[in-house]
């Protein structure tokens, strides 16, 4: 799945994705007021950050090429090895 960069809140130098949150926290100022959620409460990826320095980052129009060359590659792999499996894109 490609998120947008828009798409994403900072919290210090992490993101997260507003969307993964059943109710979002009051509170968050750091990436580790992310570790005292409960996920019975704010959901199952309330703790999943998104860091810049490890990820495939779409800033733009280019880089959302490039994702979507590098992910049409990928499926094309998932279908020579798992040919029954069916995967969503979402953008």
């Amino acid at each position: 799945m490609l998120l947008r960069f828009e798409s994403l809140k900072r919290i210090g130098e992490v993101y997260i994705n507003p969307k993964n949150f059943k109710t979002m926290p009051l509170f968050l100022k750091t990436w580790r007021d992310l570790l005292s959620l409960d996920e019975e409460v704010y959901g199952v990826y309330a703790k999943t950050i998104y860091n810049p320095g490890e990820r495939f980052l779409v800033k733009n129009k280019a880089d959302g090429e490039k994702a979507l060359k590098l992910l049409k590659l990928y499926l094309e792999f998932l279908g020579a090895v798992l040919p029954t499996r069916k995967v969503c894109v979402e953008c």
